[in-house]
């Protein structure tokens, strides 16, 4: 063979060989088809018994067999067909003895080349075909997906439709182990949903679908709704009587809640109490104290059934080394009748597995949510069941509960070997309905039919909508957002619907905000995408039919308001600039928001602690109506615990704490009150100075009751009752 020949061969396999390879790739197509496709077939994977092939060869392996195949094909064809084989191969007439190669190659390739057909008929080449493949297919799929726009997925669809409940013990057995192996070695597990089903493919699965892995659970963020906050419900009053914590100190004999009457402030009864807590609740004549038991749930009360026992399924054994994430310690409820608040009766205790997250009060029903974390492997012999699964505990019974499989919901996304525990319990009759999430939940939403769990992965937020009744929780949807959750309410008057405000980075230093409405299921209503491009989201809230979203940047706030009147279409207005870095906004009444936050032209460790008052006005550009600084280096619990602010929007009154300083030393903790006018024009009521109470670290006003018209301001050692208009103290009372 020539040397003209042989290169004119060598560049018709090169061509050939670009073009088998642009035929081995995956087909590309929209997100939403993506996403729907693999809905599809985990369906599919979910009717049909899980098999696995005896041998798996890479992607590269096939690509290569399937280069050599046609190397050979066409070398077999040239040698055939003589010297003009090359061509032939390329698309030109072809001899008689060569046609049937030839035949076969235009067959089998689909016509890597246009070639004109017969006389009014149409080629189409294979890039056409994938087109119409892709488009097809595309077609097939729902034309107004509330899920997506423009090809985007705002959620995760495979998020709404795989989240379901355990159906067995063996089931959460394999997945709970994975996941603990996946934080210790960083292996990315593929669980199937069937019942003890596990395709770990030698306990390492790379992720197929070509998507990044999702991020770990990021640390709690300050602006975080609804997490663990310092400092609970201290105060409380139920129109007759006050309640205040006590807690343990150099000076106190333990902690308690102390009775006293509004008026005289004279103390008629103390409740002692075992441990300090972290809040407690009045509601109808029963008290209900929460606290962090360090000791946990009896282990004598715990059943003693193994996981062996419980799910007979053989388990597979996978290689590494566990590392727990346990949690000894529970979440306790003490229930103490107060039908004669003078002389307070100890009912009983509800405890459950894990630390203390957060907990809210609404109709007589009390919400509880703790976080368990598995510390035992799982798969062990004779591992306990109570190891692999949280339990509850009530005093009154002879034993602890271990949660059913069927109360643990099993997320797709689930990212860490632990539980999100929450409980409905009514103060009523102390009966609690207990549910689990595995992967953990940072808190919860009261909505109007239930409440919204989320995780916040750092990148990602999981949500997850119960409903309640009186046969305990169901689920109602789930979904998955891109992005930090910053802040998610319910939307007043729109029957069911929550927003939620979420931040995601886009590059170095630049971040994109969207604001999320949803119903009752989770399902995308309205969205507004790229909020705020010019920095971080850091405050969120809904004051009636407007919505008002903050962002900090280099010199200080942007705060858009956005109108929620059409959730379906909801409108946004020109930013606001705010010449310091909001760190809480909330409402007032309709249409009127606080922000709390920091001066800029002050380093962050000196404080600056300034209010602002801003009107919203539909999608209008916000307008500032007032503005209070308090100096430099002060500073108060309210930057980062929003329960810190009283509000009262019919007195048109709100407090908080406040730490002001003079200098580097002398310092001035004081409570203070302030009333705003129609125009949002802020006015100090009054102050609670530590200065009129005592000299100790007790003695810092923390928090404040309205009541008869009154303020009754609490500190850890004292009560104080003043007069609103004019400020007046009235009476001091030390606790003792």
């Amino acid at each position: 063979m020539d040397s003209e020949k042989r290169q004119e061969l060598e560049e018709s396999l090169a061509f050939l060989r670009g073009r088998f390879e642009e035929l081995n790739q995956d087909i590309k197509r929209p997100h939403s088809l993506d996403a729907e496709v693999l809905r599809k077939k985990l369906e599919e994977l979910e009717a049909a018994p899980p098999v696995r092939p005896a041998l798996r060869f890479p992607k590269q392996w096939r690509a290569a067999a399937g280069i050599a195949a046609c190397f050979v094909f066409v070398v077999g064809a040239f040698l055939l067909a003589g010297p003009q084989s090359s061509e032939n191969l390329l698309g030109g007439a072809a001899p008689a003895a060569g046609a049937s190669a030839a035949a076969a190659a235009t067959e089998g390739t689909a016509a890597l080349e246009p070639e004109e057909g017969a006389a009014g008929e149409e080629t189409v080449t294979v890039e056409e075909a994938m087109v119409a493949e892709a488009a097809a297919a595309d077609d097939a799929l729902p034309k107004e997906n509330p899920q997506t726009a423009g090809g985007v997925p705002r959620m995760a669809l495979y998020g709404a439709s795989q989240t379901a409940y355990a159906e067995s013990y063996a089931q959460l057995r394999d997945q709970v182990y994975a996941l603990g192996l996946e934080a210790v070695d960083g292996v990315s597990p593929s669980i199937s949903l069937e019942a003890g089903a596990n395709d770990m493919d030698a306990g390492r699965i790379e992720d197929q679908a070509g998507a990044e892995a999702a991020p770990k659970a990021a640390a709690a963020t300050e602006n975080t709704p609804h997490r663990r906050q310092e400092g609970g419900e201290l105060l409380q009053t139920d129109g007759g009587y006050l309640y205040s914590y006590v807690m343990k100190n150099t000076t106190s004999t333990g902690p308690s809640i102390r009775v006293l009457t509004l008026e005289g402030m004279e103390e008629v009864a103390s409740i002692p109490l075992e441990s300090d807590i972290e809040t407690f609740y009045v509601y109808e004549g029963r008290l209900a104290a929460v606290a962090l038991d360090y000791a946990g749930i009896p282990a004598s009360a715990l059943p003693k059934t193994s996981v062996e026992e419980a799910a007979p399924e053989p388990a597979q054994v996978l290689q590494g080394n566990w590392c727990g994430v346990g949690s000894d310690t529970a979440a306790k409820v003490t229930f103490y009748d107060l039908s004669d608040p003078t002389q307070p009766r100890l009912e009983k205790s509800f405890q459950q597995s894990g630390g203390y997250r957060t907990s809210q009060l609404k109709g007589g029903t009390l919400y509880l949510l703790s976080e368990w974390g598995v510390s035992q492997d799982p798969t062990a012999q004779g591992a306990a069941l109570a190891e692999l699964v949280p339990a509850t505990y009530d005093s009154t019974q002879p034993a602890a509960q271990l949660l059913e499989a069927e109360q643990i919901l099993l997320p797709p996304d689930a990212a860490s070997a632990s539980y999100g525990v929450l409980s409905a319990i009514d103060l009523a009759t102390g009966q609690a309905q207990t549910q689990a999430v595995l992967g953990g939940a940072e808190g919860f939403c009261l909505t109007a039919d239930g409440l919204s769990l989320y995780v916040d992965g750092g990148g990602w937020t999981s949500l997850l909508q119960l409903e309640t009744g009186s046969g305990g929780f169901s689920l109602a949807g789930s979904t998955t957002l891109s992005g930090r959750l910053v802040q998610m309410g319910g939307l007043p008057g729109a029957d069911g619907c929550l927003y939620a405000a979420v931040s995601s980075p886009t590059g170095e230093g630049a971040y994109s905000s969207s604001l999320y409405l949803m119903d009752g299921q989770l399902q995308t209503v309205g969205v507004l995408d790229g909020l705020l491009a010019e920095g971080e989201l850091s405050a969120a809230c809904a004051a009636g039919q407007t919505a008002a979203l903050c962002a900090n940047t280099a010199e200080g706030s942007l705060l858009v308001a956005v109108d929620l009147q059409d959730t379906a279409q909801p409108q946004v207005g020109e930013p606001l600039e705010l010449p310091i870095f909001l760190r809480q906004l909330i409402p007032l009444r309709e249409g009127l928001v606080l922000g709390v936050g920091q001066s800029p032209d002050r380093p962050e460790a000196d404080g600056g602690l300034e209010l602002v008052v801003v009107e919203l006005s539909g999608s209008a550009s916000p307008r500032l109506a007032s503005r209070y600084p308090f100096g430099a280096r002060s500073h108060s619990d309210a930057l980062t615990n929003p329960s810190a602010v009283l509000v009262q929007p019919q007195e048109r009154l709100f407090g908080l704490p406040v730490l002001t300083r003079t200098n580097a030393v002398e310092k001035e903790r004081a409570y203070m009150l302030f009333t705003w006018e129609d125009a949002g024009s802020l006015k100090l009521v009054g102050s609670l100075t530590q200065g009129m109470l005592s000299n100790t670290d007790y003695s810092a006003p923390q928090r404040a009751v309205l009541a008869e018209g009154e303020a009754y301001i609490f500190a850890a050692d004292w009560l104080a009752r003043c007069q609103l208009d004019p400020w007046q103290v009235l009476e001091l009372r030390q606790l003792f």
